[in-house]
């Protein structure tokens, strides 16, 4: 398992600790979490967002059509959440 956890930690940056679960997603910074996500690739903009609600937490309607209004209200629920 953990060469397979180097191996997405590699091609996605998110940490083999949290991958393993040595380490809780609720203690990974905003920005960090922003980061995995900046190389990622999507068939639409929405899912973009919609597939970081998961890793922040984050319950919002599903509404394709809606274009980068999805990263708009992700982003807005995102700062409602305490600081880290």
């Amino acid at each position: 398992m953990t060469y397979v956890a180097s191996i997405i930690e590699m091609n996605t940056g998110v940490g083999k600790r949290v991958l393993l679960k040595q380490l809780s997603l609720i203690t990974v910074s905003v920005t960090n979490k922003m980061l995995w996500a900046s190389g990622r690739q999507t068939t639409t903009i929405e899912d973009m967002a919609y597939s970081l609600m998961g890793i922040f937490g984050v319950h919002m309607a599903l509404l394709y059509g809606e274009g980068i209004n999805a990263f708009t209200r992700l982003q807005r629920e995102v700062t409602k959440m305490p600081d880290d």
